[in-house]
C-alpha cells in the first residue's frame, strides 16, 4: 500500500474495478484484491489525512519528501474536505469540517471542533482555562497590567492590539502572548518602558566595568608621568608598547588617552 501511494500518479484504476458508461469506460482485468483494515486506514488518510504537498503528478521519488501529505492536489486549511469511503460493510463519509460541541456546564458556551480532536482529548475551552476573553475581558486584562486597550474590536489573543501605556503615554502594538512574554521576564508590560530599563541597566553595568578598568590603570599612568612622559601621543605610545588595550581590547590613542584621563579627573575612576 506504501508503494501504491508513494509510485503511483493520479487517475488510478484499482484491481477489479469496472466504469461501465461514459467515454472512459473501462474494466479491469485483474481479480479484485481486498485491503486489511491497516490499508483501508491508509487510503483514508491519503485522501483527506494531513496538510501538505500533494503526490498527484509530481516525478518520483517527490523533490520534497519530508512535506508529503495527501495523494490530490489540495490543502485542508485551503478548503472543506470531505470523504465518501465503501467497503463490503457499508458507505462511510470522514468530514473533517468542525461540529458544535457544548459540555455539562450550562454557563459554558458551545465550541466548534473537530471530531478528531474530542478524540484525542480537547475538550471545553472554558473548563480548560482557554476560554475566549473577548473585548472586555482583553480591556480588564490591560488594566491589569498597566495598559489602556485602544481597539474596539475583539480577533482572538494571537492578534496585535494598540495599547496605551498608563505610566508613561507610550501607544504600542502587541499581541497579548508578547505581553506575557515581558511579564514573565519581569519586565513593564510596555515595551517601550522594557527596553529603556533593560537599557539603563545595560548602560550602568557598562560605565561601572569602565570605572574599575581606569581605577586600575591609576598606579602605571602615574609612572609613565613621572618618567616624563605627559602628552597624549605619548601616554597612548607607552601604553601600546606594554601591550596594554583599552577595557574594549583595542589599541591606545589621544583620544581615548583623553577619555581615561577624564574619568579619572572627574573622580569616576577613583574609590
Amino acid at each position: 500500500m506504501f508503494e501504491a501511494l508513494y509510485g503511483r500518479r493520479s487517475r488510478r484504476f484499482g484491481l477489479g474495478f469496472e466504469m461501465p458508461e461514459g467515454p472512459f469506460r473501462y474494466q479491469s482485468a485483474h481479480t479484485p484484491v481486498s485491503l486489511s483494515e491497516i490499508e483501508e486506514a491508509l487510503l483514508v488518510g491519503a485522501g483527506a489525512g494531513f496538510s501538505g504537498l500533494a503526490f498527484w503528478d509530481l516525478p518520483t521519488p517527490a523533490p520534497y519528501r519530508r512535506r508529503g501529505g495527501r495523494t490530490f492536489p489540495t490543502t485542508r486549511p485551503g478548503g472543506h474536505t470531505a470523504l465518501f469511503f465503501t467497503n463490503d460493510e457499508g458507505l462511510y463519509i470522514l468530514d473533517a469540517k468542525p461540529h458544535m460541541w457544548s459540555c455539562d456546564n450550562p454557563d459554558h458556551d458551545p465550541w466548534p471542533a473537530e471530531a478528531w480532536r474530542i478524540r484525542r482529548g480537547a475538550w471545553c475551552p472554558a473548563c480548560a482555562g482557554n476560554r475566549p476573553l473577548g473585548i472586555d475581558g482583553l480591556r480588564a486584562w490591560g488594566q491589569e497590567y498597566g495598559l489602556e486597550l485602544l481597539n474596539d474590536k475583539y480577533s482572538g489573543t494571537a492578534q496585535s492590539y494598540r495599547w496605551r501605556c498608563l505610566a508613561a503615554g507610550h501607544d504600542i502594538c502587541r499581541t497579548k502572548g508578547n505581553i506575557e512574554q515581558s511579564l514573565r521576564k519581569q519586565l513593564p508590560a510596555c515595551d517601550v518602558c522594557a527596553a529603556e530599563k533593560v537599557g539603563s541597566k545595560a548602560g550602568g553595568r557598562e560605565r561601572d566595568k569602565a570605572d574599575e578598568f581606569a581605577q586600575r590603570l591609576i598606579p602605571l599612568i602615574d609612572e609613565i608621568r613621572t618618567a616624563g612622559t605627559t602628552s597624549l601621543t605619548g601616554i597612548a605610545n607607552e601604553l601600546n608598547g606594554r601591550s596594554i588595550r583599552t577595557s574594549l581590547g583595542r589599541r591606545w590613542y589621544a583620544s581615548t588617552v583623553k577619555n581615561l584621563l577624564t574619568r579619572l579627573s572627574s573622580g569616576r575612576g577613583q574609590n
